[in-house]
């Protein structure tokens, strides 16, 4: 079953402009290794800087830390701890562009990536092995 309750804005961060989607992780065994993968080769088909931020994990007490988990790198991805509940916020860089039509296409790309890590997020995960198939052969015909 898919929870997907993410809400998705635009925000500055350090002078870049970013495509922003708050979600909570739906997988009952959390991100791991098979998640992780999938979200790597997702945001790698992305060209700027992607990255997670947890905000919120149910085994800690207190708030997240700051830290920013690159969402192209498996390692960083594993070692968010991220089990199932665990509100991310994720960051997708826009990109600056001078031409309308460029700066439009980028926007539109850092849109459809944050919403599809959103809702991978809150997706269940049952259907990883497939959706990590697909995405290695879209990878392959680039």
């Amino acid at each position: 079953m898919s929870r997907l309750d993410y809400k998705e804005k635009e925000e500055t961060v350090s002078e870049k402009r970013f495509r922003t989607a708050e979600a909570s992780v739906a997988n009952e065994y959390g991100v791991h290794a098979r998640p992780s993968a999938l979200f790597c080769l997702r945001a790698s088909r992305h060209p700027g800087k992607v990255y997670f931020k947890c905000l919120y994990n149910p085994e800690y007490s207190e708030r997240a830390s700051d830290k920013e988990y690159d969402c192209k790198n498996m390692m960083e991805m594993m070692s968010m701890e991220a089990v199932c509940g665990t509100r991310l916020k994720v960051h997708v860089e826009i990109g600056q562009d001078n031409d309308s039509e460029a700066r439009k296409k980028k926007e539109a790309d850092a849109r459809t990536t944050c919403r599809d890590l959103a809702e991978m997020i809150s997706s269940d995960l049952d259907h990883i092995v497939t959706e990590i198939e697909k995405e290695r052969a879209i990878l392959r015909d680039q």
